[in-house]
């Protein structure tokens, strides 16, 4: 019951804490705070034999995976899942621990009738596979921890999406946009600004955003950008006469904001 598209190098913290604590209370023979760290755990668990047969799995797993009971699942086939891809039921034959984000398709489940579901749709899940073994290395079992990380990864995804029309508004604009660090290196120009300048973004990037200016103006630009970069936030607007790149002048009118301070642009 978890899924595909691995990403083996994730690992939440404490997910990876509850497994070592949960380890440790095993081995100490404690077995009344196991259980109950078990049922109480808001993290989806499922306990599996040596064959990869499933023994148990807490209230969070039933209400994660929209399983009424664990009669529906029991004896569940960790290595018949279809969504778990051919490479990691190898690694985990091996011994080897697996983890992932992954999306998961109810509609899968009820195609190959794997359980009964009262869920729809498709979730993402953060996904960690481990081997259980005793002291001498005998490997005995299974143990999965499960998270439902959907509203994190739509979250995500309206993020990107916002950066793509934004981005996008950019690039269709008649405005030339460009953006400098804090050493006045271009780091990023739209297509409209070629069009004014003859130069291409490639042809930019890392370069001066002073170079194209006509040396007369270069004293008053430079204090400009000075008292720009001195204020976070701060807007100055100017006129100054600009080389393009077949050597013509032309008369420039511009807007300079400081959001160096915003983690998302971090240019003038």
């Amino acid at each position: 019951m978890s899924g595909n598209n691995p990403n083996p190098d994730r690992n939440d913290v404490k997910r990876g804490k509850l497994r070592r604590r949960m380890t440790r209370l095993e081995k100490s023979g404690d077995e009344g705070v196991f259980k109950n760290l078990f049922l109480q755990s808001p993290i989806a668990i499922e306990i599996y034999d040596a064959n990869g047969k499933l023994l148990d799995l807490n209230p969070a797993c039933l209400e994660l995976f929209g399983i009424q009971k664990m009669d529906d699942v029991q004896g569940f086939d960790l290595f018949a899942d279809p969504n778990i891809s051919a490479e990691d039921k190898a690694r985990l034959a091996q011994g080897d621990p697996i983890s992932f984000e992954s999306f998961f398709d109810f509609e899968l489940v009820r195609q190959k009738g794997l359980y009964a579901t009262s869920r729809s749709g498709i979730c993402y899940i953060d996904c960690q596979i481990v081997p259980i073994k005793r002291t001498g290395g005998t490997q005995t079992g299974y143990i999965v921890f499960v998270r439902d990380i959907t509203e994190r990864r739509q979250f995500i995804q309206a993020i990107e999406q916002s950066e793509k029309r934004f981005r996008s508004l950019i690039e269709h604009s008649t405005d030339a946009i460009t953006l400098v660090n804090e050493k006045g290196q271009v780091t990023y120009e739209s297509l409209s600004t070629r069009t004014l300048t003859g130069y291409t973004a490639e042809e930019r990037l890392g370069r001066s955003g002073f170079e194209l200016l006509h040396p007369d103006e270069l004293p008053k630009i430079r204090a400009l950008f000075v008292s720009v970069f001195a204020n976070p936030g701060h807007i100055e607007s100017a006129q100054f006469r600009s080389i393009r790149k077949d050597g013509t002048i032309w008369w420039t009118e511009a807007t300079a904001v400081n959001l160096l301070h915003e983690p998302g642009v971090k240019a003038i």
